[in-house]
């Protein structure tokens, strides 16, 4: 059996299993969660749910950010927000362990995730 006829097979057996017991199904593969839905199956797929569950910031943006630690440069002060992303906050350095509302004033994507650059208000 090659391995491309074995992958139909598992998919097809989750796919009844979850249908002959009326359960939703979880998955992290895309063409699994579309082949589910075809056969009347609801399939959640982790990845979309996790894209859908990040903390969307824009330039411009108030948020309210407790600094955590002192940034790389001695004048910045460091936060995060609940989902992880870190927030790097100009002239905070004094106020670590202080919740500041700051204002986004750019975002920059790395290869780890995204990094906010925000201002004191």
């Amino acid at each position: 059996m090659r391995n491309g006829e074995r992958e139909k097979e598992v998919d097809e057996q989750l796919i009844n299993f979850t249908k002959i017991n009326k359960g939703k199904l979880i998955t992290c593969d895309y063409n699994l969660e579309k082949k589910a839905g075809l056969h009347g199956v609801r399939a959640i797929n982790m990845h979309a749910l996790a894209q859908h569950l990040k903390i969307a910031a824009v330039p411009g943006e108030t948020l309210q950010i407790k600094i955590m630690h002192v940034g790389k440069d001695a004048t910045q002060g460091v936060g995060y927000l609940e989902d992880g992303t870190m927030v790097v906050v100009e002239k905070a350095s004094g106020e670590v362990s202080q919740a500041l509302n700051v204002k986004v004033s750019r975002v920059i994507q790395t290869a780890t995730g995204k990094i906010l650059f925000a201002k004191k208000q």
